[in-house]
């Protein structure tokens, strides 16, 4: 994640991760197969981090707004402290593929929260997106 972190997905190689574990550069290659499959294992990662931030706020006893701001306040401090990540995972939601569609159900997730909201009576009624 650091390689990512720090010079985008371009940074990260096989070997570059290999390099940065301080083992073979050869060594990554028992696990993924190429690059693809090492970057698809990263924004699972960074989705299973978002995802867990929204499943803890919707199951907290509180009104939906507040399962709303918190999940918001995940999705922002996650924006905020992993710039790249966060536009890593807008590029690859706008792949139309398997892996693009799990991100953008994961940011969808968040209608649902504005949703209940408005169905609440604690958000003005309109378009959740």
């Amino acid at each position: 994640m650091r390689l990512l972190d720090t010079g985008g997905s371009a940074a990260v190689t096989l070997r570059a991760v290999g390099d940065a574990a301080g083992i073979s550069q050869s060594a990554p290659y028992r696990h993924y197969e190429d690059k693809r499959a090492l970057l698809e294992a990263m924004v699972r990662a960074n989705l299973d981090y978002l995802t867990a931030g929204f499943e803890k706020a919707e199951h907290d006893d509180s009104s939906p707004f507040d399962v709303l701001d918190r999940a918001v306040r995940t999705y922002l401090d996650f924006a905020r402290r992993f710039p790249v990540r966060y536009r890593f995972l807008l590029e690859v939601s706008r792949e139309d593929s398997t892996l693009g569609s799990e991100v953008r159900k994961a940011f969808a997730a968040v209608n649902g929260l504005v949703r209940a909201a408005q169905e609440a009576g604690e958000l003005t009624d309109g378009d959740p997106e």
